[in-house]
C-alpha cells in the first residue's frame, strides 16, 4: 500500500474495482441462490474456533459490523456530494482525473508554457462543471451515500468525481494567477481546499485517506502560487478561514478504523470461499513471497480462522489506541511492526496485508493534521496573528517558526518515512 503517495492503496483499488462489479450484476461470479453475500459474513457466523466465535459475539452486541456502520445522513436539499458525485460520467470521471493527476506536483507548471498551455484548454473546456462544484459548495453538508452493509463491494466511485474535481479547482486557480487575477485564484484554491474537507468526514478508512492525499495536493498548489505571490490580507484570510473550518470538522482518528476492521472481515470471507483472485493483486503477492503466498491460498479454514482472531485481536488495540494522539502512540505501533515480523509466519494475512495498511494509514491521518495546523500557524503569523506553538500530531514536536520581514516559515511538520519534510511558506500581505 502506497498511502504516501498519490497512488490507490489495494483497499482502494478493491473498493472501487468491488463496487463496478457489483454494479454489473456480479456477472463474472454469480452466488448460488439462497447463498448469504460475503459482506454477511457467512463463514464467521460458522466459525469453530472459540477466540474467534467469541470476538464476533462481542462485535455483533456492539453494533460494529458491516451492516452496522455510516454516516450520519444528511438532508436531500443541503447535500452538496449529490451534485459532486454527478459531475461527470462515470468513465469520464476515472479517466479525467487520471489525466489531470500528470500536472501534480504543480510547482513544475510554472516555467512550462506548453503545460500552462494544456492547463488553460482543459480548464475552459470544464467551465460548466467548475460552476456546479461552486453551486454544491454553497451546501452546508457533502455526505457521499456509500453502503456499507456491502463492505469491499460497497461503490466508491464518486472519489473519481472529487479528484477530477479538486485538480480542476487547483489548475483553475493557477490559469488565473498566470492571468494576474489572484482574487480568482484565490477562490479555486479554496474551493480545492473544500473539496477535500468534503470527503474527510466519511468514516470509511478509503475516504478518509482520499481526504488527506486530495488535501495535500491543494495545498501543493497553493504554495506554488504564494512561492511567487503575494496575497492580500483579505485573500490570506479567506484561505485561513477555509484552514480553520477543515480543522474543526476532522473526525476522530478512530472512526475510521473501526470500518476498516469490518472490512477486513470481509476480506477473510474471500479467502474462505477461495475468491482469492478477486482480492489479492500483484502487489500483495509481492509482499507474501511464494511460500506465503502458496500458504495462504490453501490456507485450511482452522488456519484462517487463526489468523482472522489474531487480526481482530490487534484492531481492538489499535482502535484504542487510535483515540490519543499520534505521537503518543508511536512506541506501541514500533513494537507492533517487530511482533508481525515474527508473527507472520503463522498469521500471513494479520501480518502482511491487513495491520500494515492501518500502521500506514494512521500515519497518513496524523501527517494530514500535522500539515493542517502547520499551514494554519503560518497564515496566522503572517497575519499578525499571535498565539502558542503547538506540536506537531506527527512529531510530538512544537513547529519552529521562522518570521522575516516578508515572509513566514513554518517547519517541523514530520513526513512519511522515506519522504522528504516539506515547510510551509507564507508571504506576508502587501501593507497598505
Amino acid at each position: 500500500m502506497l498511502y504516501g503517495n498519490l497512488v490507490l492503496s489495494r483497499r482502494e483499488v478493491l473498493g472501487l474495482m468491488m463496487g463496478a462489479i457489483a454494479l454489473a450484476g456480479c456477472q463474472r461470479r454469480q452466488l448460488p441462490p439462497k447463498q448469504e453475500p460475503l459482506y454477511r459474513l457467512p463463514h464467521l457466523k460458522q466459525a469453530r474456533h472459540q477466540p474467534l466465535v467469541q470476538q464476533y459475539r462481542r462485535l455483533l452486541k456492539q453494533r460494529m459490523l458491516l451492516w452496522h456502520l455510516g454516516d450520519p445522513p444528511a438532508s436531500p436539499d443541503e447535500n452538496a456530494a449529490l451534485i459532486l458525485r454527478n459531475l461527470f460520467g462515470p468513465d469520464d470521471a476515472q479517466s479525467l482525473a487520471q489525466a489531470l493527476a500528470s500536472f501534480f506536483p504543480p510547482e513544475r507548471l510554472w516555467n512550462d508554457p506548453l503545460r500552462q498551455e494544456q492547463v488553460r484548454s482543459i480548464v475552459d473546456k470544464h467551465q460548466e462543471a467548475l460552476a456546479q462544484v461552486h453551486r454544491a459548495l454553497e451546501l452546508p453538508l457533502a455526505v457521499f451515500p456509500i453502503d456499507y452493509a456491502k463492505g469491499l463491494e460497497a461503490d466508491l466511485r464518486f472519489l473519481y468525481q472529487v479528484q477530477a474535481a479538486l485538480r480542476l479547482e487547483v489548475l483553475a486557480g493557477l490559469k488565473a494567477a498566470w492571468q494576474d487575477n489572484l482574487d480568482e485564484a484565490t477562490q479555486h484554491m479554496v474551493h480545492a481546499l473544500h473539496l477535500a474537507r468534503a470527503l474527510q468526514g466519511h468514516r470509511h478508512p478509503v475516504v478518509r485517506i482520499q481526504a488527506a492525499l486530495l488535501r495535500n495536493e491543494a495545498l501543493q498548489g497553493l504554495q506554488s502560487l504564494l512561492v511567487r505571490h503575494r496575497l492580500s490580507t483579505a485573500q490570506l484570510g479567506q484561505v485561513l478561514g477555509e484552514l480553520h473550518r477543515a480543522q474543526a470538522a476532522l473526525p476522530e482518528d478512530h472512526h475510521a478504523w473501526i470500518v476498516d476492521r469490518a472490512l477486513g472481515l470481509h476480506f477473510y470471507e474471500y479467502l474462505y470461499a477461495q475468491r482469492w483472485e478477486d482480492v489479492i493483486t500483484g502487489e500483495d503477492r509481492q509482499r507474501l513471497g511464494n511460500e506465503l503466498a502458496h500458504k495462504l491460498r490453501f490456507a485450511p479454514r482452522h488456519m484462517l480462522e487463526k489468523d482472522e482472531a489474531y487480526y481482530l485481536e490487534e484492531m481492538e488495540d489499535l482502535i484504542a489506541l487510535a483515540q490519543r494522539p499520534y505521537w503518543k502512540r508511536r512506541d506501541f505501533l514500533s513494537h507492533l511492526e517487530r511482533r508481525l515480523r515474527v508473527k507472520t509466519p503463522e498469521h500471513p494475512a494479520a501480518c502482511v496485508l491487513l495491520l500494515p495498511d492501518v500502521l500506514l494509514g494512521m500515519k497518513q491521518q496524523a501527517l494530514d493534521r500535522a500539515r493542517l495546523a502547520a499551514w494554519t500557524l503560518a497564515l496566522e503569523r503572517a497575519l499578525g496573528q499571535q498565539g502558542p506553538v503547538p506540536l506537531s500530531e506527527l512529531t510530538g514536536k512544537s513547529y519552529r517558526v521562522s518570521q522575516g520581514k516578508d515572509r513566514v516559515v513554518v517547519w517541523g511538520t514530520g513526513a512519511l518515512p522515506g519522504e522528504p519534510e516539506v515547510p510551509v511558506l507564507v508571504p506576508r500581505p502587501e501593507t497598505p
